[in-house]
This record gives C-alpha cells, sequence and structure tokens, in this order.
C-alpha cells in the first residue's frame, strides 16, 4: 500500500492549505482506514462530503460503514441505503452494485423487489463490475427479476468475468472468488437468507 504514513502527512498538509478540498479528505480517510484506523476515516470521509455534498466516492464509502458497524457506528442499513442513494444517482458503479443487493433482499427498509435489483445490477455490469455480472448471470440462469430463464446469457456473463479473471484482473478474480463461496452456501434455491458478497470500499 505504500508508505501510508508519508501519504497520511502528506494530506493532512494539504487541508491544512485548504480545509475545503474535498479529495484530501477523501485520501485521507482511505489512508486511515488501510491502517485501521476506523474512526478516523469516518471522520474523513465526513468531511469530504461536507465540503463537497456530491462527493460520490466518499459518499459510497460511508454507506459501507453504516451498513458493515465500522468506525464505531451501529449497523444501519437505512442510513447505508440513503448515501448509496447518493453515490448512484452520480453513476457511482459499486453502489448501483449494492443497492441492487439491498433491493434483491429487502434491506434498510426495502420491499424485497427483484425487477430493481436486476435494473441496478445491469447498470452496475454496463460499467464493469465483475460482481454485478455474475449476480446477473445467476438471475438469467434462475429466472429471477421477471427474466425469462436464459442459461446461454449466464454462461456468456460468467465468462466474461473468467476471461478478464484469466487476463489478470484482480477485481475479476476477487468477484469468482467471491461468488465461489458464496454458491457454495448456498442451502436451495428459496434460502432468504443467502446474499451476494457487497461491494468493498473505494480506493
Amino acid at each position: 500500500m505504500g508508505d501510508l504514513a508519508g501519504a497520511e502527512a502528506s494530506f493532512r498538509a494539504a487541508i491544512a492549505a485548504d480545509p475545503g478540498y474535498a479529495n484530501a479528505h477523501f485520501n485521507l480517510g482511505n489512508a486511515l482506514a488501510a491502517r485501521g484506523e476506523l474512526q478516523g476515516a469516518l471522520a474523513a470521509y465526513r468531511a469530504a462530503v461536507a465540503a463537497d455534498s456530491g462527493h460520490a466516492k466518499a459518499q459510497y464509502n460511508l454507506g459501507v460503514m453504516h451498513a458493515n458497524g465500522e468506525g464505531g457506528l451501529a449497523v444501519d442499513h437505512a442510513k447505508a441505503l440513503g448515501w448509496y442513494r447518493k453515490a448512484a444517482a452520480q453513476d457511482h458503479a459499486a453502489a448501483q452494485y449494492n443497492l441492487g443487493a439491498m433491493h434483491q433482499h429487502g434491506r434498510g427498509g426495502l420491499a424485497v423487489d427483484e425487477a430493481k435489483a436486476l435494473g441496478w445490477f445491469r447498470k452496475a455490469a454496463a460499467q464493469g463490475v465483475h460482481a454485478a455480472r455474475r449476480m446477473l448471470a445467476r438471475m438469467h440462469e434462475r429466472g429471477e427479476g421477471g427474466l425469462a430463464e436464459d442459461p446461454a446469457e449466464g454462461a456468456r456473463l460468467r465468462g466474461l468475468v473468467r476471461e478478464a479473471a484469466d487476463a489478470g484482473d484482480a477485481k475479476a478474480r476477487a468477484a469468482l472468488e467471491a461468488f465461489a463461496a458464496f454458491e457454495a452456501t448456498l442451502k436451495d434455491d428459496d434460502d432468504e437468507d443467502d446474499e451476494p458478497p457487497p461491494a468493498a470500499k473505494t480506493c
């Protein structure tokens, strides 16, 4: 991860010179998160959105922290949903994927809605989110979200992720590993507790 201490010092210097520099707050948050200082990261992401209310990456990371209960927060899917919506409205791909998962499983006060989940997964997949492609593959294979069962389309989508992984794409490899573990835990096709792996924080 490089010299995190040096990076942190640089970001703090940038903030001292310009307290309204949203990207410096965001990058400081990432440096602190990488060191496990999650309360500091939370404060930095909050400062980023205070400086720039449209900072999609910071909004998304705040959503992840609320969803996971990080940085001293309680798990709060409703607050996570609010942050994901803000980021997804700005075409943040991972936020779109996580919104799809929340609609699919009725998180954050949402009703279960596979059609809306499908729409968000499609948006994320169109931006190259491999986890979204894997989720779409499964939905095509199972005929979910109003889709007709289409094993061929499922295989095509899985193949895209596999090709990217074979070409050395680390995110594609991570998606394959996460979904292999996810699908291995499935008890049956109707288990409401089976949820897709979430996307990680934005770097």
